[in-house]
């Protein structure tokens, strides 16, 4: 399900906040590995920006990182009110990048007939920063930061959790008895946030380097397995895919055979291993397999019999079938 809007309908709360929902109209909910964003693709190209002064927060912070990542150039000034609406404003001054308005309350949501995303949180100034530019540095990277990083900074912001790494950004402000500058403690913290999110931007740009990869990689019994000569992160690139081997790295000659999830992440799979192989010695197990993870999702094969182990484990699903 693609979201395609960014709106500024002020919402009705019942109740402060909680966290996103994507709701079919008969409720039932999305799953978030079917969510796809569709961001906008703006260019930043702005000198100086402004955010407010005093304490610090995550998303201020991050905001900041992220634009100096987009212009290592650009100043930051913090000041204690907006006078010009036109400046280039975030966490303050009532204007696009300000979450905090009423009237204004920002939130995703796509507008189909059949579908509705809603939230009783507010956005926050680093997720709509990153709606408006982050596409436009890498395709895709609006959700992979959102989901990674956005999200949970927007929800402790908005005060609906608590979020560990918006806790940490929050504890390099000045103590109340400390003689430090609360500017230069904010240059600290936005230095650190630059350096996650250019990991986090990397990591992005190496798993499309592998789904690039993965996509190359041989398919056998008609699409249903993946064989792969090295290992590379697969999770989020396979379709109707039930089994990937690859090779060990516990052990040499020999692979790994992983039933594919219902989504990534999860440990419910398509057509996990057979029940009477989970958790058994080696000795207990076919010719080949020597270890079976207990819960069903992992197995250990010799590679001589990697291409016979997914034979049988294909015939079983199938044999299921009819």
């Amino acid at each position: 399900m693609k979201i395609t809007k960014l709106t500024e309908k002020a919402f009705e709360f019942e109740q402060v906040c909680a966290k996103f929902l994507i709701v079919k109209e008969e409720g039932e909910l999305y799953p978030e590995s079917e969510i796809e964003y569709a961001a906008e693709t703006k260019q930043f190209t702005e000198s100086v920006v402004y955010t407010h002064s005093g304490v610090f927060h995550a998303d201020d912070v991050f905001s900041s990182a992220f634009l100096r990542i987009l212009n290592p150039e650009v100043e930051i000034r913090r000041v204690p009110r907006i006078a010009d609406e036109n400046v280039f404003a975030f966490d303050i001054g009532n204007g696009r990048y300000d979450h905090h308005q009423n009237e204004a309350c920002f939130g995703f949501a796509d507008l189909d007939d059949d579908v509705f995303l809603w939230t009783w949180s507010r956005a926050s100034a680093f997720s709509l920063i990153l709606w408006d530019f982050a596409e436009g540095l890498e395709p895709g990277l609006f959700q992979y930061l959102y989901n990674t990083y956005a999200r949970s900074i927007q929800e402790h912001d908005n005060g609906c959790s608590r979020d560990t790494l918006a806790a940490a950004v929050a504890s390099m402000n000045p103590n109340w008895d400390s003689a430090e500058n609360t500017d230069a403690c904010f240059e600290k913290a936005v230095d650190m946030a630059e350096e996650v999110l250019k990991i986090a931007i990397e990591s992005f740009r190496s798993k499309k380097r592998a789904e690039e990869i993965y996509n190359g990689f041989p398919r056998k019994f008609d699409n249903r397995v993946v064989i792969m000569d090295r290992f590379v992160p697969w999770q989020s690139y396979v379709t109707d895919e039930l089994y990937v081997a690859f090779p060990s790295n516990r052990e040499p000659g020999h692979y790994m055979i992983q039933a594919v999830p219902i989504y990534p992440g999860s440990m419910e799979c398509k057509a996990p291993l057979p029940e009477e192989w989970r958790g058994k010695p080696a000795e207990d197990l076919p010719d080949g397999v020597t270890f079976c993870h207990g819960t069903g999702f992992i197995c250990q094969v010799r590679e001589d019999k990697v291409d016979e182990v997914l034979a049988v484990l294909i015939n079983r699903v199938d044999e299921t079938k009819e």
